[in-house]
Order: structure tokens, then C-alpha cells, then sequence
């Protein structure tokens, strides 16, 4: 365990640091030194999760999200579990600093959101829209920015408590997770219905979790994007980049359009369905799926992920999903990068 020495404590918190970059821990501590906090470091998930077994008395977490061996989502999941006080642990922090530069939908900042944690975070997309004005943001490259929200959230508890039971009440009523399933399966059997189909995904589902089926042993990166379809629910199509042919787009199908299946058929799409088409022709859709000349194949090496939102999927979702996609994939392939994330409009 770290600690660096400081003046007499100003304001009687702890405050933990985890980043495996180290330059990162001496920007966080350069901001809040001469603030007179007890400030502890770790270098890793691992390393901060023996800090917390030791001392309990932490006010404070400042996580990082990506790091090798376990994500800050990770580390916060496996906080519970190291004894029967780490869910109160957690629960009696003070507040929950979140200055992660690219999320989805933050599971983190939800969860403490429903625990009545107040949270200070970066402006990254998806963490604003999770906040929903109900905490604190600061610039993503701006530390003296995070450091002036800290000290102001730490410094006035009935604010703190009353940004806390707003966030609290707001995703009660907007982030639960039974809720969150049974809307998202809602949008797509509506969807479906359209059609006279039924949600595909839903059934895997099913099939999964209550008939404790495995999941099919296909290429790496099918099965990344598998288990964040089983997770999210929200239904995702993966293509080899390399046989796609740009610019890529979204459209919605006349009837005339014909594609190959992956399992070699011709397939006509049905007017009115949503489908996305390369340079030359139908990529997927919503209704049939993948194509077969794109497919993803145990040599791929660069891939495109594609996901489809219906009416009723939120942007927060989409983003969280395909970060999901993302962490799967650094599992197998740790040094995998992001060339592009997009959102398209409605």
C-alpha cells in the first residue's frame, strides 16, 4: 500500500487512487495534495482491492476503468464479495469520483446512483446521460476542474445528500434492472411483431440462463459479441472489415433487396425492415441477420460491430453495449483498439 504524507487532514478523508498509468496517479495527486487529504494508490485493481481489505476506512475511490487484469466495473463487483462489510464498504462512501474519458451507459456510476452515493465524473457520453444533472462533471482532461468539484462535493454534506437522493430516486425509476430487461425485450418484441417474428435473442436467452444451455464455441470475437447480446439484450450484427467495402449505411428496405445468408440462401428483405449495406449490398438486418461474405471467420483481425436500436433503445444503452463488446474483446485480445465509435441519429 501507498501513502503519501501530507499536511494535517483538512477534511478527514481518505482517498484511494487506482490507475495503472502512473503518470495519471501523479496528476490526481498533484491536484489534490495541498488539499490535506490521506491519500492511498494503487497500480491496479488488484493492488487496491488488498488496500481496501486492509483499511476500510476509505472516503473516497478514484478508479480508473481500463486496465489489464480487471476493469474498474470489475473491481467494484469483486469489492462486494472480499467480505460481508464490502457492500457497506461502498455504501458508506462519501461520494464516488468517475473520471473516466470514454463509457457507455456506466454500470459503476448507475450502481452508486441507486446506493446513494453521490458522484463526481467526467463529461464522457453516456456518464452525463447517466447523471442526468444529478451529481457533479468536470472535464474529462481538466484535473483542477475534478479536484474543485471534489472538494465542493466533500465540503457541503446537504448538497451532497441532496444531489445524492435525487440520483438515487432517478435510477430507482430509470436503471433497474428488472425494468431495464423487461423494456429492452418490449422494444424488439414490438419490433418483431411488425413482422410476425419473435425477438431471436430473447430465446437464446431463455435457452442460456433457464436451460443452462453452453454457449456455442465459435471465433473469439463471435463469442464477445455473443455474451454482450445475452448481457444487454440488444440485438448486434459483427462483419469482417476487411470485406466490407465503405461507406457503410443504414437504410430501411423497400422489398427488393436480396442478400446471402451464412448459411448460403438467398434471402429477399421484407419492406419496412431496418438493414445496413456496404459498397456492395446488404451487410445484415434486423429481421435475417449477418451476411455470409463478411461473416467473421477465426482469421479476422479487424471487425465491425454493428448494433440495431429500435424505438424504445436509448443512445446511453448502445454506447454501454458496445463498450461491453469492447472489454469482452480485450479479454482474448488485450492490445485490441477502437478505431471508430458511432452513434447514428433516429
Amino acid at each position: 500500500m501507498n501513502s503519501i504524507p501530507l499536511v494535517p487532514l483538512k477534511y478527514r478523508h481518505s482517498i484511494l487512487l487506482i490507475d495503472d498509468e502512473e503518470a495519471v496517479l501523479e496528476i490526481m495527486i498533484m491536484a489534490l495534495a495541498d488539499e490535506g487529504y490521506d491519500l492511498r494508490t494503487a497500480g491496479s485493481a488488484e493492488e487496491a482491492l488488498a488496500i481496501l481489505k486492509e483499511s476500510p476506512d476509505v472516503s473516497l475511490i478514484i478508479s480508473d476503468q481500463l486496465m489489464p487484469g480487471m476493469t474498474g466495473v470489475q473491481f467494484f463487483t469483486q469489492a462486494r464479495h472480499i467480505c460481508p462489510d464490502a457492500l457497506r464498504v461502498l455504501r458508506q462512501l462519501d461520494l464516488l469520483c468517475f473520471p473516466s474519458r470514454m463509457e457507455g451507459a456506466s454500470v459503476t456510476v448507475r450502481e452508486a446512483m441507486a446506493m446513494g452515493i453521490p458522484v463526481v465524473a467526467a463529461d464522457a457520453p453516456g456518464v452525463v446521460e447517466s447523471l442526468a444533472g444529478h451529481g457533479w462533471i468536470a472535464g474529462c482532461d481538466d484535473p483542477r476542474e475534478l479536484a474543485d468539484c471534489i472538494r465542493q462535493a466533500l465540503g457541503d454534506a446537504t448538497l451532497r445528500q441532496q444531489r445524492a437522493e435525487r440520483a438515487r430516486d432517478h435510477a430507482r425509476a430509470h436503471y433497474d434492472l428488472e425494468h431495464t430487461v423487461e423494456a429492452t425485450l418490449a422494444a424488439y418484441a414490438a419490433y418483431y411483431r411488425r413482422f410476425d417474428k419473435t425477438y431471436h435473442v430473447q430465446h437464446q436467452l431463455e435457452s442460456i440462463v433457464l436451460k443452462k444451455r453452453s454457449i456455442p464455441r465459435v471465433a473469439a470475437l463471435v463469442e464477445a459479441m455473443f455474451m454482450a447480446e445475452l448481457q444487454n439484450q440488444l440485438l448486434t450484427a459483427g462483419h469482417d472489415a476487411a470485406f466490407v467495402e465503405h461507406p457503410v449505411r443504414v437504410d430501411v428496405a423497400t422489398g427488393s433487396e436480396v442478400y446471402t445468408l451464412m448459411n448460403g440462401s438467398e434471402q429477399a428483405l421484407k419492406a419496412g425492415d431496418m438493414y445496413i449495406a456496404d459498397g456492395q449490398g446488404v451487410l445484415s438486418s434486423i429481421l435475417y441477420g449477418p451476411d455470409s461474405r463478411s461473416r467473421i471467420r477465426h482469421e479476422t483481425q479487424e471487425v465491425l460491430f454493428t448494433v440495431y436500436a429500435p424505438p424504445g433503445i436509448d443512445r446511453a444503452a448502445v454506447r454501454a453495449h458496445l463498450d461491453d463488446i469492447r472489454s469482452l474483446v480485450q479479454v482474448v485480445s488485450p492490445g485490441a483498439e477502437t478505431v471508430v465509435h458511432q452513434l447514428l441519429p433516429k
